[in-house]
């Protein structure tokens, strides 16, 4: 069907095949000679098309330049304008992939969305000037006006959010969040999740922040912020993690750190290998890594451990095992009462009112029998004692010998 001068050179032309095609407006359809199944509405709507199948295009100049692209929806001015042999793609606003040429299946939804896609393939652009300046990446997703906007290189993208990943030219990046990875050109693998999160990030790579300005000055690599502004400050620290409301926001160029809890800092911003978690444990020197042991210490209560477990306060305890040949300050419960001498009695101290010693006197009083192989010293103060003297000691004592 044709309304108005639709499809004038096809009425004039020679050999013209093409059936099942609805043409209106001036100039729709003007080349088309063997196309089927095609709708055109509004002036020079699909004007070049020779051999297209199952296009749609709804606006002026939609689908102008298409010669033998299939299964294209075009809807607004200049949608898919440059389109030649492009198949399966869907342009929906003004000047929405209207350079594409070759490229298929990609979905481009409002102003200048997808504008500069010449090749590329399995886009999905919703916004203005979403992925605008791509012209040959492949499988981006970009909601948002300005998401991924000035890509031109590098695919496999996800930016949701006004100006999310904007200048990206790289791959297997995941931004979401307005301004998130905005300035990101170089880095690969980074994951975004929040408003300015990886905000300033050049060419850090591997990095994961999630939360309000997470990593919001990051240009390191293989660094995670999780929480309202979590790491924000580092700038060219590596492998950080950053746990919490403003965890390790004082952080700048230390590496390595593990900060975790509620508004919780590094005991320096710009050491490696530290420890803190909630302002209660801390810990040096985690240079570990797969089965490697850190070398470090671990503080109780002390940001400065200088021995493997410091604890600044009281440990208690059911038991302790092991050398404590090293203790100081050590004091034992005593058993019985003030005066009696102690002694171990299965492992416990005990006492007995037969065995005591006055302090006043230095006196050790006995009740009972004492019993040794010999005694040594002055005993002239004993009383009882019976000296035995054998028959011929007498003997030799009266004859004077």
């Amino acid at each position: 069907m044709v309304l108005g001068d639709g499809g004038s050179s096809m009425n004039n032309s020679t050999g013209f095949s093409g059936q099942y095609n609805t043409l209106v407006g001036s100039g729709t359809g003007s080349n088309l000679f063997e196309g089927y199944y095609n709708t055109a509405l509004g002036y020079q709507s699909l004007y070049n098309t020779h051999n297209g199948l199952y296009n749609v295009a709804l606006g002026t100049k939609s689908l102008y330049s298409n010669t033998e692209g299939d299964a294209n929806i075009a809807i607004g001015t200049s949608a898919l304008y440059a389109n030649s042999q492009g198949g399966n793609n869907i342009a929906l606003g003004y000047s929405a992939l209207s350079l594409n040429t070759n490229g298929n299946y990609n979905l481009a939804f409002g102003k200048n969305a997808l504008d500069a896609n010449t090749l590329g393939s399995y886009n999905l652009a919703m916004g203005y000037s979403a992925l605008g300046q791509n012209v040959a990446t492949n499988n981006n997703v970009a909601l948002g006006a300005y998401s991924l906007g000035a890509t031109v290189a590098g695919g496999n993208n996800v930016a949701i959010g006004v100006f999310s990943s904007y200048v990206s030219d790289v791959s297997n990046t995941v931004a979401v969040g307005y301004g998130s990875q905005i300035s990101n050109t170089t880095g690969t693998g980074l994951t975004s999740l929040g408003y300015h999160s990886l905000y300033t990030n050049v060419t850090g790579s591997s990095s994961t922040a999630i939360g309000h300005r997470a990593l919001y000055t990051s240009n390191g690599d293989y660094n995670t912020g999780l929480g309202y502004e979590a790491g924000d400050a580092i700038t060219e620290g590596d492998n950080n993690t950053m746990l919490g409301f403003r965890a390790g926001d004082n952080v700048t160029t230390g590496s390595s750190n593990i900060v975790i809890g509620y508004s919780v800092d590094a005991a320096s911003a710009t050491a490696n290998d530290q420890l803190n978690i909630g302002n209660l444990i801390y810990g040096t020197d985690l240079n570990g890594t797969g089965l490697t042991k850190s070398t470090g210490n671990i503080g109780i209560g002390d940001s400065s451990p200088e021995a493997k477990l410091k604890v600044n306060g009281q440990v208690l305890a059911t038991s302790f095992n092991g050398d404590g040949s090293a203790l100081t300050g050590i004091s034992a419960s005593p058993g019985g009462s003030t005066t009696e001498i102690q002694y171990n009695n299965g492992s416990t101290l005990s006492g007995d009112a037969k065995f005591t010693w006055n302090n006043s006197t230095d006196i050790l009083t006995v009740t009972g029998a004492v019993v040794a192989t010999s005694f040594n010293g002055d005993g002239s103060a004993l009383t009882g004692i019976v000296t035995t003297v054998a028959i011929d000691d007498l003997t030799d004592a009266k004859a004077g010998t």
